[in-house]
């Protein structure tokens, strides 16, 4: 997204970064972020649950499914704005944890009945 804010205008930096334009520290902050926001939540959400979720109602195909979608979109996007370097570097680095998903997940699925 980084990428495609800074082709587009949107996101300036008085120097332009190492990546497509975007300055290595903008990750950082990302990291920093993501890492403050979810301590947060386990902090606050750490005394409300109070029994295991049963979560094998919960196909894991779904979370993959999610993940690819956001992936895909997100290059597709890139190639269209001509940002194809982006694009490429995204394609690569998501790709095979799609593929692992879906080999992980398809060996989770429970056996067939045998009856």
């Amino acid at each position: 997204m980084d990428p495609m804010m800074v082709g587009g205008g949107n996101w300036v930096w008085e120097a332009q970064g190492a990546y497509f334009g975007v300055p290595l520290q903008n990750f950082w902050g990302w990291w920093l972020t993501t890492f403050t926001a979810l301590a947060i939540y386990l902090i606050l959400a750490g005394g409300l649950i109070k029994q295991p979720v049963n979560t094998t109602a919960i196909p894991v195909s779904w979370a993959i499914y999610a993940y690819a979608i956001t992936g895909i979109s997100t290059v597709w996007v890139n190639f269209i704005f001509d940002l194809e370097g982006p694009g490429m570097v995204g394609l690569f680095a998501m790709l095979p944890w799609i593929i692992a998903g879906l080999v992980l997940a398809k060996q989770l699925e429970p056996l067939p009945n045998a009856n």
